[in-house]
């Protein structure tokens, strides 16, 4: 990932994938950690979740808190 600082031991990469319109951006991103490391989430507060938010939740509460990747798009 050029001109981005990541921390050691972190590596990120980032690829267009069709939910944006323009080819030319990057609409879905890998962040890897080459060690467990500590995760947290935030999420809505809504008492009305979409069943992304409630997959996240539940990966987020069975991992131990503990993950190596994370996958983010721009939807």
């Amino acid at each position: 990932m050029r001109g981005h600082m990541l921390p050691k031991g972190f590596s990120a990469a980032g690829i267009h994938c069709g939910i944006a319109k323009k080819k030319e951006k990057k609409d879905i991103a890998l962040f890897y950690s080459d060690r467990p490391a500590t995760s947290a989430g935030m999420f809505t507060a809504n008492l009305v979740k979409a069943a992304p938010v409630l997959v996240c939740q539940k990966h987020l509460k069975l991992s131990s808190s503990n993950m190596r990747a994370v996958i983010a798009n721009s939807g």
